[in-house]
């Protein structure tokens, strides 16, 4: 079976209240960005975390797997990197492609998703990313092996353990040529003049569809191999399967089965908050502080909970306390909040090598040169930034040098912060100085009333219409590479401003969808901005009209 001499080589090589969801998140995940028409206010100053320099110039492409795929080592990455868009089980149901408007995320677990593909066509979508679709580029996330190894672990997410164990039984006829293993070394190998082809070879394996190896299992080839057209099509799309696998380390298993965490672990030296964010609007007598978080786990194998024990017999994985005095109104990542309105949980572990982003909106009252401290959960090694408004508002903190003013969304803000490394269960501590904007006319409530506990409902996220789009935005750029922004300089990146663009289509589809934005200006748009987005990325000018 399949020992063909030649092979289908087809591969080459307000209301006020919710826009603070928004500016929280594309500020911890963005350090600078441009203004584009109809967005939201964004201020954006936290960059995402940057690697350390590399002390040797990283090895040149092969373009083929070095090494077998690791389906285990794909599954990992794919937890921590794939996911949130295209699902647990991959069936393209995560919950930022569910709550945003206009994407769609493939189904891996539907054969007809990966059939008529190679695994070399799918590993070179993963490595220079489909950005009209919001998937970011890996090539410079990932290393050359983890992409081959996340590639052939969701190429083989429809293969079900039931058809791999038939499609083994099957192949035992079949390595009388190749092999038990499919070296092509079976007991009769030496009788074929032209040889047997090496089924274990990752090389050769990735050049193949399963399309065009279900073809050969039913055609067979010239002499050399027979037909199995006499099996049924289950069965030859079995050993399609099971050939494949020949060639992977820790074989795919049953697509249906639910990832399992080996184990878990409490201790605080697995996790830290790899940035920090305070984004302060003075109003009359009062503070609203959005206060954003940007949590890693850094354990390869152990999930992080701290196993604390809620009154409504829930165990929290762990625990986000408020600034004494504050009065929260909303929040996103958080399950639960205390009684008393101070303290805000997070019900679900935080997986191995994953991050994820917690939001925190509340009022504190505001006295001109108190200190204001914020108690830190989690060491926190990282960027720290501290932004305030209006521009009569200063920060005085021996720990927060000035960044200037911001101007961006059409808002000033004074930009305070720094690279820290700060202690869990310490404090960050800094003054507020200058006069606040004028309060707000309410005729039904003063602006800022505090209260003991929080508002019934605010205990979710804020609304996913409203938040989860710039969600969907912030996970793709803090995936699609390190140092997408020089802060410093102001300069964007050609893979920043590819980014932003994703965003800036997201956007305007989601416009045209809903009927609030003109066909020909939708159009147009849409393809000037592809088009400037394939121009950085290299690519010849698409001639053709950009259709719906």
């Amino acid at each position: 079976m399949l020992s063909c001499s030649r092979w289908d080589n087809r591969a080459a090589p307000r209301t006020r209240g919710w826009h603070w969801g928004m500016l929280a998140v594309l500020v911890l995940l963005v350090s600078s960005c441009t203004n584009l028409s109809g967005e939201p206010r964004v201020v954006a100053t936290i960059p995402p975390a940057s690697p350390a320099p590399p002390t040797q110039t990283p090895p040149p492409e092969l373009g083929f797997p070095l090494t077998p795929p690791d389906l285990a080592n794909g599954a990992r990455i794919y937890a921590a990197h794939c996911a949130a868009c295209h699902g647990e089980t991959g069936r393209g149901d995560g919950p930022v492609t569910l709550e945003t408007p206009g994407m769609a995320a493939g189904n891996f677990t539907d054969p007809a998703s990966a059939r008529s593909q190679t695994p070399h066509e799918w590993y070179r979508t993963i490595t220079r990313g489909r950005i009209e679709n919001l998937m970011p580029p890996w090539i410079n996330v990932l290393s050359e092996q983890e992409r081959w190894d996340v590639a052939l672990y969701t190429y083989t997410l429809h293969y079900a353990r039931a058809a791999l164990e038939i499609g083994g039984r099957i192949f035992e006829d079949c390595a009388e040529c190749h092999g038990p293993e499919g070296r092509g070394d079976g007991p009769e190998a030496d009788t074929i003049e032209q040889g047997v082809k090496d089924l274990s070879d990752p090389v050769e394996m990735t050049t193949l569809s399963d399309d065009s190896i279900f073809k050969m299992v039913t055609q067979g080839f010239e002499e050399i191999m027979p037909s199995y057209a006499e099996l049924s099509e289950d069965e030859r799309w079995a050993v399609t399967a099971y050939a494949r696998s020949l060639s992977l380390l820790n074989p795919p298993q049953d697509a249906l089965e639910p990832t399992v965490i080996p184990g878990m672990t409490d201790s605080l030296y697995h996790v830290s908050a790899t940035a920090f964010l305070l984004q302060i609007h003075a109003e009359g007598d009062g503070l609203d502080i959005v206060q954003a978080i940007r949590i890693r786990n850094v354990s390869e194998t152990l999930a992080f909970s701290q196993n604390i024990v809620l009154p409504s017999g829930k165990t929290a994985s762990l625990a986000l306390h408020l600034p004494e005095g504050a009065a929260l109104n909303a929040t996103t990542g958080i399950s639960e909040v205390s009684a008393d309105g101070m303290t805000a949980y997070v019900i679900d572990p935080l997986p191995p090598l994953s991050e994820q982003l917690y939001v925190l909106n509340y009022t504190l009252p505001y006295t001109p040169g108190e200190p204001l401290t914020v108690p830190l959960d989690l060491v926190v090694a990282g960027p720290v930034r501290v932004l305030v408004r209006p521009l009569e508002m200063r920060v005085r903190s021996e720990q927060l040098p000035s960044f200037g003013e911001q101007a961006l969304g059409g808002e000033l803000y004074n930009a305070y912060g720094d690279q820290l490394a700060l202690r869990a269960g310490s404090l960050l501590s800094f003054r507020l100085e200058g006069t606040a904007d004028p309060a707000p006319v309410s005729t039904d409530a003063p602006a800022f009333t505090p209260t003991s506990a929080p508002a019934a409902g605010i205990a979710g996220m804020v609304p996913t219409a409203v938040l989860l789009p710039v969600v969907v935005t912030g996970v793709l750029i803090l995936a699609a590479g390190f140092g997408i922004y020089a802060y410093r300089t102001r300069t964007v990146s050609p893979e920043a401003r590819i980014m932003q663009i994703a965003r800036e289509i997201g956007r305007i589809d989601a416009e045209h969808k809903a009927g609030t934005l003109n066909h020909d200006l939708w159009h147009r748009r849409r393809a000037a901005l592809k088009a400037e987005q394939m121009a950085l990325r290299g690519y010849p000018e698409d001639k053709k009209d950009d259709q719906a």
